[in-house]
């Protein structure tokens, strides 16, 4: 059976969409990944901050 005329410009358009959807997908991945990374580096620093806060009180508190 022969194809008609908008039958093979349809089948491109869904390849397309479907390209340009896994496309999305991949982007979501590696933004997701970046702002995963961008909270574990920023709760690291927090940590760090309470832990230097809580050694200079006690080195404070222990010199007097």
């Amino acid at each position: 059976m022969a194809a008609q005329p908008g039958q093979l410009g349809a089948h491109r358009d869904r390849t397309a969409v479907g390209s340009s959807l896994y496309q999305t997908c991949i982007d979501t991945g590696t933004a997701g990944t970046a702002i995963g990374v961008g909270l574990i580096i920023a709760f690291w620093a927090d940590v760090d901050i309470i832990m230097v806060g809580t050694w200079a009180v006690v080195r404070l508190a222990r010199r007097r």
